[in-house]
């Protein structure tokens, strides 16, 4: 029965859970300081292609869930069918001085990324275990989103004074990437301390890294060459 119930919240969240490009897009450079999120409601349906299933995070006084899925979105600002890296997390923890103030998310080095929150999806639902998804529980969004300096690494979501208390959960928050591949990533949740816990990031095409390799490959064979020629003069 369990198995069945999760299927179909799955189902309804790969149906409601949607990819608008927004009117105006939170286009995110490296060295961005805090600025508004997108807030962006329902549209069209994404193709989920990776989730990590839900997963549980710190202890019982402070702790809870998160749930993260990667998306092609056939309306993503950077082109058709790139990818959403998409997550909630939940704090159910019983201690309540106990709050979730920033949420990072890694790594994103050489992409471009359009950051906020998506509303009226199933994904919070699905991360307090309530079914169905509709009404959506009730969410908390960030008040601004930032990414480090150069290469651009890290996208944050800045949450307001009280944070992320216990209790509560987190709108379906989201980074688009001009990415079509995707490998392992990190978040990161800080209370002044921070938890490490693992999720999905985009990586290079194939392609573009063997030419990469290839070229590091090609500068070391010059280099021998010279060393060599020097020597024997």
């Amino acid at each position: 029965m369990r198995k069945i119930l999760l299927t179909c919240l799955l189902l309804l969240f790969a149906i409601l859970m949607v990819g608008t490009s927004p009117a105006k897009a939170t286009i995110l450079p490296p060295g961005t300081g805090p600025t508004a999120p997108d807030i962006v409601s329902t549209a069209a349906a994404f193709t989920v292609v990776a989730n990590t299933g839900l997963q549980s995070w710190g202890t019982s006084s402070f702790g809870g869930h998160y749930w993260e899925f990667v998306d092609q979105d056939p309306l993503n600002v950077f082109g058709a069918n790139k990818l959403d890296f998409i997550f909630a997390f939940s704090n159910t923890g019983s201690d309540p001085s106990q709050s979730i103030g920033r949420i990072t998310s890694s790594s994103f080095s050489g992409f471009q990324t359009d950051v906020g929150a998506f509303t009226n999806t199933c994904l919070p639902n699905l991360v307090e275990g309530v079914s169905p998804c509709s009404p959506q529980v009730a969410v908390v969004d960030p008040l601004s989103v930032d990414r480090s300096a150069s290469p651009g690494s890290v996208v944050g979501f800045n949450f307001a004074t009280g944070g992320l208390g216990p209790g509560t959960v987190t709108d379906a928050l989201f980074i688009e990437t001009d990415a079509t591949n995707f490998g392992s990533g990190t978040f990161a949740l800080i209370n002044g301390t921070s938890y490490n816990l693992s999720g999905f990031a985009p990586v290079p095409e194939p392609a573009t890294s063997a030419l990469f390799g290839a070229g590091l490959l090609g500068l070391v064979g010059v280099a021998g060459r010279r060393k060599r020629t020097s020597h024997d003069r």
